[in-house]
């Protein structure tokens, strides 16, 4: 074995242009599986420490039509996590996250505006595998008005780890208050969708008689006991809280509390409900970069058995030679496998070593760390399977293919085989690496597209040139002087941004003429909103500050006109409304041309609009630039007026833009995957072709130069060496139609506001696979053409 591994190695030394292309193309299309391999990893691993995981569930909630069972947030109402743990034994246990309205946390005169601040009931460290570097996790949030931190945030506001029964101010909802830490936790792990700095015990709010409809920023999970089954539990969830809801809270006979459980393993990958603590995947990601991964394994080890069966067959005169010395036909199997075994096992570990060099850059193009440990036993038995894969997959038909020939003809019939018996296998070869080309590039053009889009679709709502910063309680004296200067155009006090899905509120409302409430998207605006984001207003007229909290006007949107069945705006007019099942009492005044509450995957749905005069319900002023012209002065000058009005500290300032893409990061981030993997492909299917391109070039030196003497010019001779590539190549991406058609099918329909891609994206994927291949062929077949014919039939 050793013997024949040592013939291997001296085989491709011998032949070390063909062995550089093969590792070239292996150790580049590898890294790119393994990378894709490693993301994958990763997502499947969300939440898999929590060593109760399996029996966690995350329960899910929101009032809705009995019709129509669909739940499309993830929160639930205060009571109802306690309440279903104490009457139903299946439960184990039951946590809440509340996060935190407008936190601002100040430690001497230093404050800081903290989103990711949450209670929690204090069993939290039960149900969870959160641990704690300091503090007792039993007793950390038993007391009220106790904190744990992050080591990150502990060090960040105190410069120190060593922060037991140290007191911080925290102003915000619940507030305010001084919260002592009693705990110091580990950093959370990447890999969970979880997101918080600050775990405050829940005992530190009042939640008495906090509604049973009401679905805010709150995440309940319930740890189930062994053996229960959460859809047995969940049918008999309605029924108790139909027997438990408070008189005043009683729905129509049309609604109801839907509820539904998630897996805690499930929520990374296949929820796709609203109001998730942090972005979440999707499964349908995940599918889409295994098929990738697959069909750049497929275009290596083609590209692999397309050189080396290039390669073998000028050998087949030393294998019938070697048959005849009397080799077995075992020990050429075992030299050509050994051969594919060494170009793979150095493909794949430059593979890995490519993927240590470039980690950063891959890091910054996935938005997420690439996980590469060498000394992982997982990273090892990866390497290990990609090795003896390729090696099988890639090694296989040339090994068996050149050792099964006779030695009593062969040496008669090297010519035949060399024409005959490699014309279809190149060709079958050449269909099937530019077929998957021509797919991947037409996936970037498409992702690309869509991209493109999002990024200049009309939002039906202004949101460039555009900051925002945190309301506060002289938020009117802060709009007033900041209007003043002459570089801001206006500013608006609201509860929510458009193009926004951070922040939400849905309530149910009574309508004149309907017998029923309905449940509506809801925004909180002062006078200023619809001139700050270039609002339409079509029908009616703007609303006015309101003096009485209980009586109020409301704007609503195209959407909830047809929603409500309304014939006209004109009809909308002057219908009485009461929010928040008649807490807040009014008239309709005007109509506003729909604009998008969220991202493009989110169809528009019916909104109204309101002026409180609490300033509670406002959480961002936003704050329209006149220009880009001195941007870091007016961002000093916004940061320092808002400082003057709120000297409590937590300034925050974003641009609407940036916040409205990031809606849209993973679409963003498939993009930069599939150009990388595209020109990956490319440049895979590039190297086989060249190496092909010089065998064919080789082999027809002789006929070559016979034409060149007859007279042949440089157009006959192109046209000689194309016949081989650039059939196969057009077929191969006329037979992969159906699948480009069948993919943006796919991927498209997640968006409710999308691209209608028509022939020219196709046509121009057909016409860069085309390109590539002519030139490709072109760069190896040019100084073969122009060699001189007497030097050519010499050497022949």
């Amino acid at each position: 074995m050793v013997r024949l591994m040592r013939t291997s190695w001296r085989s491709l030394k011998r032949e070390r242009f063909f062995a550089l292309l093969n590792l070239s193309g292996l150790s580049i299309g590898l890294s790119c599986v393994i990378a894709i391999v490693c993301l994958i990893k990763d997502d499947l691993s969300f939440d898999r420490f929590h060593k109760k995981g399996h029996r966690i569930y995350r329960l899910i909630a929101e009032t809705g039509p009995k019709t129509n069972t669909t739940i499309t947030s993830a929160n639930t109402s205060f009571p109802l996590g306690p309440a279903l743990k104490e009457n139903f034994p299946e439960i184990e246990a039951s946590v809440r996250f509340r996060q935190a309205y407008k936190a601002v946390v100040s430690v001497g005169r230093d404050s800081y505006k903290e989103p990711d601040f949450y209670f929690v009931d204090p069993e939290v460290f039960e149900v969870f595998s959160f641990s704690l570097k300091k503090g007792d996790p039993k007793t950390a949030l038993i007391e009220p008005n106790s904190v744990v931190l992050t080591s990150e945030t502990a060090v960040r506001l105190f410069a120190t780890e060593a922060v037991l029964g140290r007191t911080f101010h925290y102003l915000g909802s619940g507030g305010p208050k001084d919260l002592k830490v009693t705990g110091v936790l580990f950093g959370l792990p990447e890999n969970t969708h979880f997101s918080f700095d600050y775990l405050a015990s829940f005992k530190s709010l009042d939640t008495e008689g906090l509604p049973w409809t009401g679905f805010t920023s709150l995440w309940t999970y319930l740890l189930l006991r062994d053996g229960s089954d959460p859809g047995v539990l969940n049918a008999k969830i309605p029924k108790f809280i139909e027997s438990h809801i408070p008189q005043n809270e009683r729905l129509s006979d049309n609604e109801t509390i839907i509820t539904g459980f998630e897996s805690l393993y499930d929520i990374q990958l296949y929820s796709r409900l609203g109001t998730q603590m942090k972005p979440t995947s999707d499964i349908n990601f995940i599918y889409l970069l295994a098929a990738i991964a697959c069909l750049v394994l497929t275009l290596v080890c083609f590209n692999f058995i397309g050189l080396s069966t290039a390669r073998a067959l000028k050998k087949t005169k030393e294998v019938g030679i070697r048959k005849i010395a009397g080799a077995s036909r075992r020990q050429l199997i075992v030299q050509f496998l050994g051969e594919s075994f060494l170009l793979c096992a150095g493909g794949t570990f430059c593979a890995a070593a490519l993927l240590l060099i470039f980690k950063e850059p891959l890091t910054a193009l996935t938005g997420r760390p690439l996980h590469i440990d060498l000394a992982q036993p997982w990273f090892l038995l990866l390497l290990g399977t990609v090795i003896i894969v390729v090696t099988l997959a890639s090694g296989f038909y040339p090994a068996f293919f050149l050792s099964s020939f006779h030695p009593a003809g062969i040496l008669q019939s090297i010519k035949k085989v060399s024409a005959k018996g490699s014309l279809s296998m190149r060709k079958g070869l050449v269909l099937i690496q530019f077929s998957i080309a021509s797919v991947m590039i037409f996936g970037t053009l498409l992702v690309e597209e869509q991209i493109q889009f999002i990024r200049k679709k009309n939002l039906g709502a202004g949101i460039n040139q555009i900051v925002y910063v945190p309301s506060m309680e002289k938020a009117d004296a802060f709009i007033h002087e900041l209007t003043s200067y002459e570089s801001i155009l206006s500013a608006s006090n609201s509860s929510r941004l458009p193009a926004n899905e951070d922040s939400f509120d849905s309530r149910p409302v009574k309508v004149e003429g309907h017998a029923e409430p309905f449940q509506m998207e809801s925004f909180t605006i002062d006078e200023n909103f619809l001139e700050t984001f270039d609002l339409s207003l079509i029908a009616g007229r703007n609303l006015t500050r309101q003096s009485d909290t209980l009586n109020s006007t409301f704007l609503i949107n195209e959407s909830a006109v047809k929603f409500l069945g309304w014939s006209s705006t004109a009809e909308a007019l002057g219908k009485r409304i009461g929010w928040q099942n008649g807490y807040i009492n009014g008239a309709i005044v005007g109509v506003v041309k729909d604009f998008h509450l969220a991202s493009l995957r989110a169809k528009i749905g019916p909104l109204i609009m309101l002026n409180q005069t609490s300033g509670d319900a406002f959480e961002f002023i936003s704050v329209k630039l006149k220009t880009d012209d001195n941007l870091q002065d007016n961002l000093r000058l916004i940061e320092e007026r808002w400082r003057k009005y709120e000297p409590a500290g937590g300034f925050e300032l974003a641009f609407a833009q940036e916040r409205f893409l990031r809606l849209h990061q993973e679409d963003m981030r498939l993009g930069n995957l599939s150009k990388t993997f595209a020109l990956i492909a490319i440049l895979v299917a590039s190297l086989g072709l060249f190496g092909l391109t010089t065998y064919i070039v080789q082999e027809k030196m002789k006929e070559m130069a016979i034409r060149k003497v007859l007279g042949a010019n440089v157009v006959h001779l192109l046209k000689l060496l194309y016949s081989n590539f650039l059939e196969p190549v057009i077929l191969g991406c006329i037979l992969v139609i159906p699948l480009m058609v069948w993919l943006s099918d796919q991927w498209l329909s997640g968006f409710s506001y999308r691209i209608q891609p028509d022939w020219r994206v196709y046509a121009l994927a057909f016409l860069c696979t085309i390109s590539l291949a002519i030139i490709t062929v072109t760069y190896k077949s040019v100084e073969a053409i122009f060699e001189d014919p007497v030097k050519s039939l010499r050497n022949e």
